[in-house]
């Protein structure tokens, strides 16, 4: 698997030697990230003072600060040690392929059908209902801000797969083995999340779920681009198109529809969203499967 391109962009010297790669992934990186945030949120400060307390506003102050800013300093972090340490590009964090676009819209589509799935079983179940009263705002008159938090989305996704996908999991498994870069960027992903209300021993299950699917996917591909895609189209579909909880959040913005959970949390997730659920442990774990089917049958052929 070490062939495999979206691994070999890991391949340096620093990254052959000793604990360089722990050093960089939990220590200086969260350092540089610290620091780089610190000083932009202490510029950013006078100028959000200023800004209107309308609701428009607040949403787009949410979506630009919050979702978007905040985690292209995640990024730049990332670019900045992979560039002064490593002496390697952006590119190499798993955007190098060929048709990005076509591979990030296929990915946005899957994360759509993922989603949309998984809200199909919670109303056939009946662990949902569709009810618009429990949402701010909703329908056409949310379009306007929906539409700004999917700039916040796209954004958002694509840099916690930056983080975990495209620089964790290839230093990582090029460093020491496959298993061991799949493990701990999946557990690193849900353990991103430990501060978010409703957390519970579901949900961490879920999202290490969602981290070794998204690693399987990243790997059949050789890139991020599409996890990228699919990543922020589950988290912007699942808050601000059918009403739901992300993560234990609510989405800004309003949504389009509005599905309101009851009492069978089992299901629905309650109080973390679908994500704190078993409907979406057995979207994932069929997605796992999947991405296992055609990574063998890559590995058959001669190709991975």
């Amino acid at each position: 698997m070490k062939s495999n391109h979206l691994i070999l962009t890991a391949k340096n010297q620093r990254n052959e030697k000793g604990l360089w790669s722990l050093i960089d992934i939990f220590l200086l990186t969260p350092a540089v990230y610290i620091v780089f945030s610190s000083l932009l949120f202490i510029a950013l400060d006078p100028i959000s003072a200023t800004v209107p307390s309308t609701y428009f506003m607040e949403v787009l102050k949410f979506s630009s600060i919050h979702l978007g800013i905040s985690f292209m300093v995640m990024v730049l972090s990332i670019w900045f040690v992979v560039k002064t340490m490593e002496h390697r590009g952006l590119k190499t964090l798993g955007f190098q392929a060929k048709k990005p676009l076509v591979k990030y819209g296929f990915g946005f589509l899957i994360g759509f059908i993922m989603i949309s799935l998984t809200t199909l079983l919670i109303l056939l179940s009946k662990s949902g209902q569709l009810n618009a009263d429990h949402i701010q705002v909703s329908g056409y008159s949310a379009l306007p801000t929906v539409l700004i938090m999917l700039v916040g989305w796209l954004i958002q996704g694509g840099a916690e797969e930056v983080l975990t996908r495209g620089f964790i999991l290839p230093k990582l498994t090029y460093r020491y083995n496959l298993f061991f870069g799949v493990f701990i960027s999946s557990c690193l992903f849900s353990l991103l999340h430990l501060g978010n209300p409703g957390m519970g021993w579901i949900p961490i299950m879920n999202l290490s779920l969602f981290g070794l699917f998204a690693a399987l996917y990243s790997l059949y591909e050789e890139s991020i681009l599409g996890i990228c895609g699919l990543h922020s189209a589950w988290n912007f579909f699942q808050g601000n198109v059918y009403g739901f909880l992300v993560s234990g959040t609510s989405a800004k913005g309003g949504s389009l529809m509005g599905i309101a959970p009851n009492e069978k949390t089992l299901l629905n997730g309650g109080d973390f969203g679908p994500e704190g659920g078993f409907i979406v442990s057995f979207v994932l774990v069929v997605g796992i499967i999947i991405c296992i089917f055609y990574l063998i049958k890559k590995e058959k052929q001669g190709v991975a």
